[in-house]
Formats: C-alpha cells, structure tokens, sequence
C-alpha cells in the first residue's frame, strides 16, 4: 500500500516529528509511504526533508507557489496518480483545502487527515480564515483523524473520524538514575517548544523572577524557535533573568539532554498531544503540564497538573509544589507514566491503528 502525506512544513515541531515517527514504522510494517513536503519555489530545503532523507524516508520537495494554489493541488494529483498512489494523507490545512474543491470523479483516492490541532490566529488573519475553512472542508475528508479527545471535542457534528494517539520510538536516550532528579537546593528546569503565545513561556519567565525574588535557585533552558523570541529576550532583560534563563535556540533530537534537567515544564494554553511530552515520559524526566488537550489523560492520576485559568500567573508556587511531591512520590510517578507510554503511546502502536484505518478505506 502507497501513501502519499501532504505536509507543508514551517519547522521540525509536533506534526512533523509525529510523521517521522510514523513513516518510520510505515516502512517496517510493509507500506510504502512518501512524505511530499511543500514550500515555496527556490526554497532551500526544509528541516523536515533533510531529516527526512537522513532517516531514509522517501521524501518529495515540492514547490508551488502560496495560497489557494489550485492548479499546484491538480499537479499533485496528477504525480500521485503516476506513481499509483493508494491513499493520501493530509498533515494541515493547507492541503485540505485545496483537495477539497475536486470532485470525487477527478480525485478518485480516499483522501485522510490527520487534525493535530490550531494554533492561535488573531481574529480576521489568513490563518484565521485559513482555519474557518479547514474547519468547512473537514467535512468532504473521507476520514479525519484526531490526535486527543480533546480536539474531537470541537468537531462533535463530524462522523467519520478515528481518534489515534501520536507515538514515538521507544528507543531511550536516558542517563540519569531516577532518584538524581531535585536532588540539591537548585533545580534546572527545560521547556521545548516554538516560541509562540500559546506555550506561556512569558509564565515560565515570570516564575523564574519570581523564584529569584524568594532566593529560590530555579534556572531554565528553552529549546526552540519562533516568532516570539525576541520579546521573550526582552523580558529577560527587563526582569534581570540573564543568569538563570539561556536560550539555546533549535536543538536536534531534544531529548538527548533530557538526563540534565530536573523536570520538563509546558504551561501552555491550547495542545493536543505534545511530542516532547511523550519523549520525557520515555526518558522519564519529570513533567509539569497544563491541564489542556490530552495532557490530563495522561498525567492527571500520577503527577499534578497546572490549571490555566488560574494557575500561570503564580506558577512558581506550583513549581515549588511540584518539587515536593515529586520528592516524595516522583520515583513511583515517573516508573508508572513510562509502562503507561510504551503500552498506549509507542510509534509501533500509533501506525498499527493508522494501517487499519487505511485498510477499511
């Protein structure tokens, strides 16, 4: 069975981790999957397709021009019927919409998509508009994949749907012994992540100021890029964090640093599934997570989590809750959430459900 994902890729963040992850196992079960990642014409490669090729997964660079690009949908279409193509698999709007609009006899192919979720578009933006759309076309998708229940939720008219959790390698990185994590009168705290408004890392910073305040040694690593990283800089300066906070930028496989960190903090307001969450559970590195997307039904019955309608603006009080409990039952909770991951969140888990779903298409 052939695969066609669609994916126009801004970075190497969830979606795209999850599609590695994915083709990855793919090819171990005997598809044929191909990622065709779009961009725009003359544009350099992209970090999905060089870890793509790196991994040797068969990858196409397309280039088409922005927007409603119609005529690039039907050239698509046109490849995918020459290399006898079975299924085509969406990872975002972009190629929702632009399927959307062929009728049935001209694009012929069972056509799924997997929604990992929206991310914050400001009222009346293309994104926004983008996303209004998604929402409309969804409809004409023979089948739509959730990656929570949680983002089901937003969609209950739609009938056609799966709900399939992301999955990664079950290959660890860790170094640490369990009973290292908080151990010491400092902690050294990591977030990961595209530097957005969603993922609350001015909360982060104004936690680490507010640490500094009570003469708590709390320092953080941020790993990432993104769009606000220059006001995130500037908070820094303002709040006098230079010595505690350090930005390291885009970091390849994050995980591999986990073992030096005492916990994983996400504080954020919107997620579906998070990779990064599933790769600290596999690397058994403490998480302190917002109660949004999957992230409860993960963690709510073995750690605390933290509420974003109250929480984040005084969320140094639940660090330094989360520090004793995970002094006092952090062992048991990391050992528990790591059988839980390689029984439900396992990428050979993740593709068994997706190669059943393409089968009964």
């Amino acid at each position: 069975m052939k695969v066609l994902h669609l994916i126009d890729s801004g970075g190497l963040y969830g979606a795209e981790q999850m599609l590695l992850a994915l083709t990855e196992e793919q090819i171990k079960q005997g598809l044929e999957p191909i990622i065709l990642s779009c961009g725009l014409p003359d544009e350099p490669d992209k970090a999905l397709e060089v870890e793509a090729e790196k991994r040797k997964i068969p990858v196409i660079k397309w280039r088409m021009k922005a927007g409603l690009n119609f005529k690039g949908a039907w050239q698509i279409i046109k490849f995918a019927k020459k290399e006898q193509v079975n299924i085509f698999h969406s990872h975002g709007y972009k190629f929702n919409i632009l399927f959307a609009i062929f009728p049935r006899f001209i694009q012929k192919k069972p056509f799924l998509t997997t929604v990992h979720g929206y991310v914050h578009a400001p009222k009346y933006s293309a994104s926004w508009v983008y996303q209004i759309l998604d929402k409309i076309c969804l409809r004409r998708m023979n089948r739509i994949v959730f990656v929570s229940q949680q983002t089901q939720k937003s969609f209950l008219s739609l009938k056609n749907f799966n709900i399939i959790s992301n999955g990664i390698s079950t290959v660890t990185h860790s170094k640490v012994e369990l009973n290292k994590r908080f151990d010491g009168d400092s902690i050294k705290l990591l977030a990961v992540g595209r530097l957005a408004i969603e993922k609350g890392f001015e909360f982060i910073l104004q936690a680490i100021y507010d640490a500094n305040v009570a003469g708590k040694k709390i320092s953080l690593d941020i790993m990432g890029t993104g769009s606000e990283l220059v006001n995130l800089q500037n908070m820094v300066q303002k709040l006098k964090l230079s010595n505690k906070v350090t930005f390291l930028g885009f970091i390849e496989e994050p995980s591999r640093y986990f073992y030096e960190y005492d916990a994983l903090i996400m504080p954020s307001s919107t997620e579906g599934l998070p990779i990064t969450l599933l790769e600290a559970l596999r690397e058994k590195l403490p998480v302190l997570a917002s109660n949004v997307g999957e992230i409860p039904f993960i963690l709510e019955e073995h750690c605390p989590l933290i509420n974003v309608d109250k929480d984040l603006p005084s969320l140094y009080k639940n660090i330094c809750e989360f520090e004793r409990f995970y002094r006092t039952n952090g062992k048991q909770a990391e050992l528990a959430l790591y059988d839980k991951f390689k029984k439900e969140y396992s990428s050979t888990n993740m593709a068994s459900k997706y190669k059943a779903v393409y089968e009964s298409m």
